[in-house]
């Protein structure tokens, strides 16, 4: 309540000092609420008064304050599944639907997948593999026929792990999908040795720990 409407000093403990909401600092602007789902069903009833009234009381304040802002709301679900299961309330879903456009999900939308990699291979990589300049056809041909169940996200984090663990070279060759198997400690590992009898404990537990991180 306090991030969405600012408090007034001393409104509860710890508020050392007065704090500017959200919604005051969108003034004349557009205030962007993502995953508005996963809000306290008790804020989201406040945010209501909000957009009913068109103000606002900061928490510890008797001066209602006008809220002079375009909103945009989006839900990472359904609408009718989220007010189904208690998610969200019916008359905040209502009274944010003046217009509403559906973004299908990744997996719906493949013709999109190689140009978001290649974006965030551009992005990405001056800061990781500034060899690196494009995605190769066969990186890029994996990505495609993914389904992509962490939408754009999973896709971005793709990209940045691959750069991470790029082996050289201009083009981006192989992408490490998030559900493949990480690197293993082989089965038949030998378990390591004690510290020798003259050497520190703490020597010893660093030069181990050098190894596997190495291996």
């Amino acid at each position: 309540e306090s991030e969405l409407f600012g408090h007034e000093r001393g409104a509860f403990t710890g508020a050392q000092a007065q704090r500017r909401g959200r919604f005051e600092q969108a003034e004349g602007g557009t205030l962007f609420l993502d995953e508005i789902n996963s809000m306290p069903v008790n804020l989201q009833s406040k945010l209501l008064r909000v957009l009913q009234d068109g103000s606002f009381l900061p928490l510890g304040s008797q001066q209602a304050q006008v809220a002079n802002v375009r909103l945009i709301a989006a839900l990472n679900e359904p609408p009718r599944s989220a007010m189904a299961a208690g998610r969200l309330r019916e008359d905040l879903y209502y009274r944010l639907n003046v217009g509403y456009i559906h973004i299908p999900p990744l997996r719906e939308r493949q013709g999109d997948v190689v140009l978001l990699a290649q974006a965030f291979v551009a992005r990405y990589a001056a800061g990781l593999q500034p060899e690196v300049t494009r995605l190769a056809d066969a990186a890029a041909a994996r990505l495609a026929a993914h389904d992509w169940p962490g939408n754009v996200r999973e896709l971005e984090n793709v990209i940045r792990r691959s750069l991470l663990l790029h082996p050289g070279g201009t083009a981006l060759a192989d992408v490490a999908l998030l559900d493949d198997d990480g690197p293993t400690v082989p089965a038949t590992a030998a378990a390591p040795a004690g510290p020798p009898a003259d050497a520190p404990l703490q020597d010893w537990l660093d030069d181990e720990a050098r190894q596997v991180i190495r291996a």
